[in-house]
């Protein structure tokens, strides 16, 4: 479980990103809540971007699909803006590896970083040679 000052970061955080999201934008303060189905208040958003209160969940999926960015992101769970920079982190690319030799029956341990890294550019290789034959037969 959280403790409250962890609760409270978070907040902080989601609240600056969800500020950086309305002047992305465009938008005052009361826009920006009317654009979330709140009653304008510039009180209200300045709670929120403040950190002091927490902004719904519906309402930070709604910036996010307005924005691009990931709810996770706005919401403070996690330091990756997009889609693009979670699937280019070095730990998420190592785990996927990992989940991969698993489904393949290949023990991740049982590879070293260079061995493992070799063979996914041989995979990622053997790949692109499969999409260009395939292409080239249509």
């Amino acid at each position: 479980m959280r403790s409250l000052e962890q609760v409270n970061t978070q907040n902080r955080i989601s609240g600056h990103r969800l500020s950086v999201a309305k002047i992305l934008l465009g938008m005052t303060n009361a826009q920006f809540s009317e654009f979330l189905n709140h009653e304008p208040s510039g009180h209200y958003m300045s709670q929120i971007f403040s950190g002091y209160k927490r902004m719904s969940e519906d309402r930070i999926r709604k910036v996010a699909k307005a924005t691009g960015y990931r709810y996770e992101w706005l919401a403070g769970f996690d330091d990756w803006q997009t889609e693009e920079d979670r699937l280019r982190d070095p730990a998420v690319i190592a785990d996927a590896q990992k989940v991969i030799l698993y489904q393949m029956g290949i023990e991740p341990a049982s590879m070293s970083d260079k061995d493992r890294a070799f063979l996914f550019q041989m995979m990622i290789k053997m790949g692109r040679v499969i999409a260009e034959d395939l292409t080239a037969k249509k």
